[in-house]
């Protein structure tokens, strides 16, 4: 995110921008943020999104608003694309019959129509508009160009250690700051799902109004724990033979009396989807409670790192 960050110090300088990733929850919170900075004038802001049932237009009339001038002849447009990947997923043409039994296109249009009508753009944009195209994957499609000279592609991508320094810029924004040790408890309890930390930062808001510093104590009790997201954050740890966290974590669950088989189940499930080469031991822990084993997860933990394998 820090391109992005970046662009918007410099009061996104470029005419074309192609905002790409993964992850729903940034792409949303990106489009939030640029409808806050643009959207109070109706009459220079415009949004199309290709998932809504009512956008019937395909992407050459799109355009075509962006190549023509404002109203009265002043200010920038701003004109936002969203889910620019379900046209470019498309590799048929999309026809209808008319009365004369010729075709033409029915709402969006073929893919190469697309991809003709927005290279040509981003060639040449036009200096009265912004635009800015948001792309749901991990690359944008490889036949939208690339060097045009007013167009930059930014992506929406927060890395692990990037991810305190976001916590931080919520958190600030909505009145309030976390320790360090605060925002690794509310990463690890969340799963690292950011949508969830986010929803969690704004209750925090709300519940301590007259508190600006918070540490884990005056979290623990309010934040949300879901004990299959927790079992994958323990996961990422034995992957990362992280045994300080790892055990932190296990001590948390077993504190928190999450149920066992919920657990295994999900550390399971995450380890062998990283591919983890040892997960037939996984696990013996006391799934049923009728070993006597009195902490079943620190015991699984202890065989895993420490047992000959």
């Amino acid at each position: 995110m820090k391109g992005l960050y970046g662009e918007l110090s410099h009061n996104f300088p470029s005419r074309v921008y192609i905002l790409y990733g993964e992850d729903e929850f940034l792409l949303y919170e990106t489009f939030n943020l640029l409808k806050s900075k643009y959207g109070s004038n109706d009459m220079l802001f415009t949004v199309y999104d290709f998932t809504d049932p009512d956008m019937t237009h395909p992407l050459s009339f799109v355009i075509d608003d962006a190549n023509s001038m404002p109203f009265f002849g002043t200010g920038e447009k701003v004109i936002i694309v969203r889910n620019l990947q379900k046209i470019f997923g498309r590799k048929k043409a999309e026809v209808v019959e008319d009365d004369e039994n010729d075709t033409k296109d029915k709402s969006t249009g073929t893919r190469k129509d697309a991809i003709t009508a927005l290279n040509k753009y981003i060639s040449n944009p036009s200096e009265f508009t912004k635009l800015f195209l948001f792309y749901q994957a991990k690359q944008p499609a490889a036949d939208i160009t690339d060097k045009a000279k007013y167009m930059k592609r930014v992506p929406l991508i927060l890395y692990d250690n990037d991810i305190n320094p976001w916590i931080s810029r919520i958190a600030q924004e909505n009145g309030i700051r976390f320790t360090n040790d605060a925002m690794e408890y509310l990463k690890i309890a969340s799963g690292g799902e950011l949508g969830l930390i986010y929803s969690e930062i704004k209750k925090f808001a709300g519940l301590f109004e007259n508190k600006k510093i918070l540490d884990i104590d005056d979290i623990k009790d309010y934040v949300y724990f879901d004990p299959e997201s927790n079992a994958f954050a323990l996961a990422d740890f034995m992957m990362r033979r992280d045994k300080k966290r790892a055990f932190g974590e296990v001590y948390r669950l077993e504190e928190a009396q999450r149920p066992v088989p919920f657990v295994v189940g999900g550390l399971n499930w995450k380890l062998k989807q990283g591919s983890e080469d040892n997960t037939q031991m996984l696990f013996n822990a006391d799934l049923d409670g009728k070993s006597g084993i009195q902490h079943p997860l620190m015991k699984m933990l202890l065989d895993y790192f420490y047992k000959e394998r």
